[in-house]
Parts: C-alpha cells; structure tokens; sequence
C-alpha cells in the first residue's frame, strides 16, 4: 500500500508529534500520507491509520462504514485492545504496511433502529462496531426490558441497563458487565445485562442470524426514559413502549493485522498489563 491517510485524536497526540513522524516516514519510503478528518479522505485512499485509542478507532469505523477502508489503529491510549500498532513497533508496522505484509480481518457490526409507540421505525439506521447499550437517565432507578429475540419474547430483564455486543465488542463494556469475551473473528451477537437485579440472568450469546428487539416497559409512576448508545457515542433517548430493534449489519470494518501473533496470545498480553 502506498496511499495512507492519518486520523488523529488530538487530545492524545497534541502538537501532532506522532503523526509528523508517520507522514514523513511514510513519504521517505515512497508513499504518500495525509491527515486530517474521516470526512476528508480522499478516494485514493488505501488504508486509515488511526492514532489514539479504541474510541478513536470505533469513531472512525463508524465515519467510514460505507467507505470499506481497511483500518489500522496505533495506540495512543491504554489498554488498545483494538489497536494493532504498540509505539515502540511503529516504524517496523509502517515496513509492513508499505510492504504489504499485512492480513485483513473482517469484524462484524450492528445495525439498531429506534421504533415509537406507534410501531414505526422513528430513527435513522445506526451502526456500532463493538456494542449498542440502553442505561437509565437521570434517577437512578431499576429499569424493566422485555427481550424479544426472532419475534419471540426471551425475558424481562430488571437491571441498570443492557448492552448487545459483537465479538469485538466483547472485551469493552460487555467484559466490564460480566459478559464473555469472544474471538473478535467469530461472527456472533452477545446480549448482556447491566447490574441485573436478580440471581437468574446472566449473558446470553445469540446467532449471528437473529434479531433482537428491547422493549423498555414502565414504571411505579409512569413512563420512564434511558439513554440508547451507538459506541458510546450518538446517544438517543426512549421512552417507555419505545422499541430498539437491532441485528447484523451487511457492512464490516475491515482491520489490518500485522502481527502473527493470535487472539489469545494477544488477549494475554493486554490483560497482563
């Protein structure tokens, strides 16, 4: 590859120091690499170079999601478990990069959409590489959800909130919630409570075929509100009767792997920080 395109967080990378050092290294090695805005890549792009940490890499995934750019994140942050390149491997990853001794992984996503009282869909499509999540807003009250999976009623969950996670997203939010970690590869849909008020509900791991709906029922007093989260981020309040709908997305985020190390071996090395 030899068209690259930088992404920064600039909060992690201020004066733009690192970024500087990738371009120039880059260019002495007979490529071209530009920075800026996801929304400014230009078509002859070949391979997103994303600086900072995992939120900056989901960002990206999501600005990009009709692009199909293959994504590599450099990690600015802490743990990193979605970026590839550590600093100290940087120039050698930058090797490979150029050299095209990369593999691509294919990591799925989710589609959610926001349906009213009236049944019809009252959002636009969102799209979340690691998870989409429903937590309470304002009070802190115990929240009911009825689970639909296939058209077929699951349970009601009593809990602080639940998230639907991909395999990805299984080491973020979903880990933090007591769910299982999966193989990013595999192609699968975790559906997880937050705090659940009870000894019964745990995780449950789901098709990659099926379609989830969460319905938020109502309270002591009435209506209730939460707060529904695409990445963490496009945040969208319901409100009781108010119906989530979500299922795979056709679209994947492609990632550049260079390293021959595998799941596992990796898992190991971030946990053992």
């Amino acid at each position: 590859m030899k068209h690259f395109f930088v992404i920064t967080n600039e909060s992690k990378d201020k004066d733009f120091k690192v970024t500087s050092q990738i371009s120039e290294y880059i260019r002495k090695n007979g490529g071209v690499a530009l920075h800026g805005q996801a929304s400014e890549m230009p078509d002859d792009t070949q391979v997103a170079l994303v600086l900072g940490g995992d939120g900056t890499l989901l960002q990206a995934a999501r600005e990009l999601f009709e692009r199909d750019i293959p994504l590599i994140g450099v990690n600015l942050g802490t743990l990193g478990f979605m970026a590839e390149v550590e600093l100290t491997q940087l120039e050698r990853a930058l090797d490979a990069l150029l050299t095209d001794a990369f593999t691509i992984e294919k990591r799925m996503m989710l589609d959610g959409v926001l349906a009213d009282l009236a049944g019809e869909n009252c959002s636009s499509i969102s799209h979340a590489l690691n998870d989409i999540v429903v937590t309470r807003k304002g009070n802190l009250c115990v929240l009911p959800f009825d689970v639909y999976v296939n058209g077929q009623f699951l349970a009601t969950y009593q809990a602080d909130g639940i998230l639907i996670a991909t395999p990805t997203g299984s080491t973020g939010y979903n880990m933090s919630a007591g769910g299982p970690i999966a193989n990013p590869e595999a192609e699968l849909i975790l559906l997880t409570p937050i705090c659940p008020h009870t000894l019964s509900h745990s995780s449950i791991i789901l098709s990659e075929h099926d379609e989830i709906e969460i319905v938020l029922g109502e309270g002591r007093e009435g209506s209730l509100e939460a707060l529904i989260s695409f990445d963490g981020a496009n945040e969208m309040t319901i409100k009781s009767g108010y119906r989530l709908k979500v299922k795979k997305s056709m679209q994947y985020t492609r990632l550049l792997r260079i390293s021959q190390a595998g799941f596992l071996e990796n898992l190991h090395r971030k946990m053992s920080r």
